[in-house]
C-alpha cells in the first residue's frame, strides 16, 4: 500500500512523511523534490525563471509517472490538488491522507512565505489560498488528520499508523 500526504505548505508533509517512511519500513518519495531535479532549480527559481504554467506542467508530469514498485510513503507539493489528472492518479496508486493545519499554524511555520515557491499567492495571499485549497483537499482525501500546534511529527506520525 503507498500513502500520499497533501496539504498546505508548512502542514509538515515532507517531515511526517519521512517519519511515517521510517517507522512503517517504505519507501519515500518527495514530490517538490523530484521537480526541482528535473527542473535543475529550486521551485521558487522554477516559478521566477519559467512561471507559475510551466512549473504546473512539470509537477503534473512528476505526478503521473510516479508508480512505486513497493510500499512508499509520497509527500505531495501543495498545489498537487490542481491537477486533475495528478491527483487522480495518485488517488488510484495510494490512499491520499489530508493533514489539517489552520491557517494560523500555516502562516507562523511558513514566516516569509514568499521565498517558498508556493503557487496562488499572487490572488489574495496565503489566506485566500487557504480557502482555495481547503475544499479541494477534503474531495480528495479518503483520511483527514487534524494538526495542532503543540502536535510533534512523532505524534502525527503515531495519529496516521492508528487510523490506518
Amino acid at each position: 500500500m503507498n500513502i500520499a500526504l497533501i496539504g498546505m505548505p508548512g502542514a509538515g508533509k515532507s517531515t511526517i512523511s519521512a517519519l511515517l517512511a521510517q517507522k512503517l519500513k517504505y519507501q519515500f518519495i518527495d514530490s517538490d523534490l523530484l521537480i526541482e531535479e528535473r527542473a535543475g532549480c529550486k521551485l521558487s527559481e522554477l516559478i521566477a525563471e519559467k512561471g507559475i504554467n510551466a512549473f504546473k506542467v512539470l509537477e503534473e508530469e512528476v505526478m503521473v509517472t510516479l508508480n512505486p514498485k513497493v510500499s512508499t510513503i509520497i509527500s505531495t507539493g501543495g498545489s498537487v490538488i490542481y491537477s486533475s489528472a495528478g491527483i487522480e492518479h495518485i488517488s488510484q496508486i495510494s490512499k491520499i491522507i489530508f493533514l489539517n493545519a489552520p491557517l494560523a499554524l500555516v502562516e507562523k511555520r511558513l514566516g516569509n512565505y514568499n521565498k517558498r515557491g508556493i503557487i496562488g499567492l499572487e490572488v489574495g495571499g496565503l489566506g485566500a489560498l487557504y480557502s482555495d485549497r481547503y475544499a479541494l483537499y477534503q474531495r480528495y482525501a479518503e483520511l483527514t488528520i487534524t494538526i495542532n500546534d503543540s502536535d510533534t511529527p512523532e505524534l502525527i506520525a503515531q495519529k496516521i499508523i492508528r487510523a490506518l
